[in-house]
């Protein structure tokens, strides 16, 4: 969780909900202020064991590995949103915050060096996803 000046974010997971694989959804809160403040789906979802409720993440699990990987990249992602606008003093609403999101990346006008290197890391990590996805499914075709 990343303060900008009163922005900041975090994780919950929806225990109201359980979809029918048993899991259930994981948020993500950004608070513009106390009052003001938006709830997004990340998309990852988990069986409640693997959820820790006093550090609102993810436990670590090779069981759950991809979702951990999601997790983590979810949490980079917002943490590099608010301080881009923290260091270049401007001010991050919650419209704002929820595009970059949810489009899942940082489309700013100047691109400065860690934004690329970012963006380097999603494809190296885009990458290594295929290969796994490609090395299943041939795993699953040879059966």
């Amino acid at each position: 969780m990343l303060h900008n000046n009163m922005s900041y974010f975090k994780f919950y997971l929806r225990k109201n909900y359980t979809n029918k694989q048993g899991k259930h959804n994981i948020l993500i809160r950004f608070y513009e202020s106390r009052e003001n403040r938006i709830q997004i789906n990340t998309g990852n979802s988990i069986s409640a064991r693997y959820w820790s409720e006093t550090k609102n993440r993810i436990k670590k699990s090779a069981e759950i590995e991809t979702e951990l990987e999601m997790f983590e990249f979810h949490e980079s992602l917002a943490n590099k949103i608010i301080s881009y606008y923290k260091e270049n003093n401007i001010k991050l609403t919650k419209e704002k915050f929820k595009k970059h999101f949810i489009d899942r990346k940082v489309d700013f006008e100047s691109k400065p060096k860690r934004i690329i290197e970012f963006y380097n890391e999603l494809d190296l990590y885009i990458e290594r996803k295929k290969i796994w996805f490609l090395q299943m499914l041939l795993k699953i075709i040879t059966l």
